[in-house]
């Protein structure tokens, strides 16, 4: 297995060239931890093996997805997110997504936020979740047609670290 080594590219930035390279692997997984979140990068093992696939992961601590979070490091989560795709203002894109996002959020609060077991209450939250189905259901679509994109050649996903009582 391939040592890594950390590279300059240009004079604000170092990271590490992953080469794809079958005589010289690197390792199987690459991890970048930074308050909040943690990057990780894995090699594939593609129909042809000369040509490795990577996939890309990005996990935001919360404490509610695991049991702990490690010593040292700090809650977060995604404030914001975008994709970019060839001939397309990143606004488009963003606006594509975000906007099924915030109306899936909407509605989720709305639902959230009901009390009681009144027949008026019922009606209103099965009428929400009727709207919360819809919703969801744009904003798997609005995802799919994103990423099924042969345009797409940049996400970015931005995470806020909770440092102290932030939550």
């Amino acid at each position: 297995m391939a040592r890594l080594r950390i590279t300059t590219f240009g004079t604000d930035c170092e990271g590490i060239r992953l080469l794809g390279d079958p005589s010289h692997p690197e390792p199987e997984y690459v991890r970048l931890d930074l308050p909040g979140a943690t990057v990780v990068v894995t090699r594939v093992v593609a129909s042809d093996p000369n040509r490795p696939e990577y996939w890309v992961h990005l996990d935001v601590l919360r404490p509610e997805r695991s049991a702990a979070i490690p010593e040292g490091q700090v809650r977060g989560r995604v404030v914001d997110a975008r994709a970019d795709r060839v001939g397309e203002h990143a606004g488009d894109t963003h606006d594509a997504v975000v906007r099924p996002l915030d109306e899936y959020r909407r509605v989720r609060r709305a639902i959230d936020a009901l009390t009681g077991d009144d027949a008026q209450t019922n009606l209103t939250r099965d009428l929400l979740a009727a709207e919360l189905n819809v919703a969801a259901e744009e904003l798997a679509e609005s995802v799919s047609g994103l990423l099924d994109s042969p345009e797409l050649y940049h996400l970015a996903v931005r995470v806020r670290p909770e440092w102290g009582n932030d939550r």
